[in-house]
């Protein structure tokens, strides 16, 4: 390595003799240095330990000054800030537990000796009549082909009761052809003769039902009398003939 004083005299005298040095011959020094740097370095590698070589290449010419920055590294103290915590003292309230004894207090029952009168409850049997009122019996002729008929009730179970309810009594023929009709209260048993009906023909077979005023029915009734071999009523031209009634059970 140059020293300093070595390097500025043989700076002086390059460039003293700079202008009488051909351009050419400096290239050629150039090259020579050059190319001894790469066999220096081609025979440290094969030969010897890795160096490491510094290449200082020189370049005639001013020198400029490049300002530094300088990179200084300060210790800063950093304050944290932290909040304050209030410690809030909170009365407690002291929870004592106790065992109360309650005692119940229960009135006294008085007993009242009550006197107890001995109830006998007899039965007597009283006959009552009702009385009801029945409309006239009439003896009645019909008329000149004509039926005459009465509904009763004096024979079968309602012979004492009568008609059951207010309604009305309707008999007609069992093809519906209507003969007579008799508004009766409850209690009657008999609506009397009825004349100058008219049969279809000169004998007819009759039924009775009855129809009560508050709604329902019609409710069909037996026929105490009936014409033989059957169930239904009959009636005749020229005959007045009460046909026996009475309720179902």
């Amino acid at each position: 390595m140059l020293s300093k004083e070595n390097y500025d005299n043989n700076y002086d005298d390059i460039n003293e003799d700079n202008e009488d040095i051909p351009l050419s011959r400096w290239l050629g020094y150039g090259l020579a240095i050059l190319l001894m740097l790469l066999l220096g370095i081609l025979i440290g590698s094969c030969f010897g330990p890795e160096r490491v070589v510094e290449v200082t290449r020189m370049i005639p010419g001013d020198v400029t000054e490049v300002p530094v920055t300088v990179v200084v590294y300060d210790e800063i103290e950093v304050t944290r800030i932290v909040s304050e915590v209030g410690v809030t003292e909170v009365p407690v309230t002291r929870i004592v537990n106790e065992t109360v004894e309650v005692t119940r207090i229960v009135p006294e029952e008085v007993v009242t000796e009550v006197p107890v009168t001995r109830i006998v409850t007899e039965t007597e049997q009283i006959v009552v009549t009702k009385i009801i009122p029945v409309p006239p019996e009439v003896t009645v002729t019909p008329g000149s082909g004509r039926g005459c008929t009465r509904f009763d009730l004096e024979i079968g179970r309602n012979q004492v009761d009568g008609t059951p309810e207010d309604g009305i009594y309707m008999m007609q023929e069992p093809s519906g052809h209507q003969l007579a009709t008799w508004t009766a209260k409850q209690g009657w048993l008999d609506s009397g003769w009825l004349r100058n009906l008219p049969l279809s023909r000169s004998e007819v077979q009759v039924q009775v039902f009855f129809y009560p005023t508050v709604g329902g029915g019609p409710i069909p009734l037996e026929i105490l009398n009936p014409a033989p071999g059957t169930t239904n009523g009959w009636l005749a031209n020229d005959v007045c003939h009460a046909i026996e009634i009475q309720f179902p059970e």
